[in-house]
């Protein structure tokens, strides 16, 4: 069972301040582990409290504080915490010991607390034909782009923080080696025929960040209130197949799609989600090949989909996380 959490992180803040400025008892208070802005790790103080508490509603102790509820939450950014509206299991004892969620201005927290989840406004479509021109030059030919999976794109995409223990696997090379790109699309093929990347011939996935169209970033990068619209940020898959001639080691390193700062960059993963294959670069100047078979089964990623259902997620996401994670293992 899951319940929507009004919470309140601070990095060095008391919880006993957010409970004497609201007037709310939490479920819970606990430190719990985070991501940073530059990728860094660190501990927050998290202050959690459920907005249903079976016969109680809390939802309607947070509406009888108005109107001064807004000034109270105010007086809490001013004072360094961070608000935020989440889904999360019912049972403290099933609650991640990491909090993520979308952080939701104050206002918008306010109609969220009398409504529900927000309706997001629609965004502009990236350019298909800007993803196929930009896929064609690697020789690689997009097919459709792909939803409703039931694999979620956004699990594709954090590969890298699977550890061996989870069963990924990698190859590494040398940015610097002058047979690169021959050495790389030689291991890369290989790799995809033993894992079981390929179906139908050799058609496979690739996960998607709308912002590789540039303009669609200039778009969203101009558009008001962006980061807080989802929309904007949803991943989505592309269904492709390799032609003769393909290149993911040379030319895909100068791909929108496939490529990152002149390397071979991507999150791939098989149709029936089987098996995950992707490539970053490191900063000691070092490319990996990862590997991931059943990446529905690896404890990190499992762990991080549940996170991800914390937060307010568009309706497609939450779909796709729910299916992986119910997937047998």
């Amino acid at each position: 069972m899951l319940r929507e959490y009004l919470r309140a992180t601070s990095p060095d803040g008391d919880p006993q301040e957010v409970t004497a400025v609201t007037g709310i008892t939490p479920d819970r208070t606990f430190r719990a582990g985070e991501i940073g802005p530059s990728g860094e790790p660190r501990t927050s103080t998290v202050w959690s409290a459920a907005m249903t508490r079976g016969p109680e509603d809390l939802r309607q102790e947070i509406l009888d504080l108005a109107p001064d509820i807004l000034t109270r939450l105010r007086a809490l950014v001013d004072r360094g915490w961070r608000l935020s509206l989440m889904l999360g299991p019912a049972s403290a004892e099933d609650d991640p010991d990491m909090t993520r969620g979308f952080d939701l201005p104050l206002e918008e927290m306010w109609s969220v607390l009398r409504a529900g989840k927000p309706e997001w406004p629609p965004v502009p479509a990236m350019r298909e034909d800007f993803i196929a021109r930009d896929l064609a030059a690697c020789g690689v030919r997009l097919i459709e782009i792909a939803t409703g999976t039931g694999v979620p794109p956004q699990m594709a995409a954090r590969i890298a923080t699977a550890g061996p223990e989870d069963g990924r696997r990698d190859q590494i090379f040398e940015v610097d080696d002058p047979d690169l790109a021959a050495a790389f699309n030689r291991a890369w093929h290989a790799t995809a025929v033993e894992h079981g990347l390929f179906s139908d011939g050799e058609r496979f996935l690739i996960a998607l960040e709308p912002g590789v169209d540039p303009d669609y970033f200039q778009a969203r990068e101009e558009s008001e209130g962006s980061h807080r619209n989802p929309r904007w940020w949803e991943m989505v898959w592309v269904l492709v197949e390799l032609e003769p001639g393909w290149d993911l080691g040379g030319a895909g390193s100068r791909s929108h799609v496939l490529g990152s700062h002149g390397h071979p960059a991507f999150d791939l993963s098989s149709v029936d989600g089987s098996v995950f294959v992707g490539a970053t670069c490191w900063e000691d100047d070092t490319l990996s090949l990862m590997v991931l078979p059943h990446p529905h089964r690896a404890q990190t990623l499992r762990g991080q989909a549940l996170r991800l259902l914390e937060g307010l997620n568009l309706d497609s996401e939450e779909e796709d996380l729910r299916r992986w994670l119910a997937r047998e293992r």
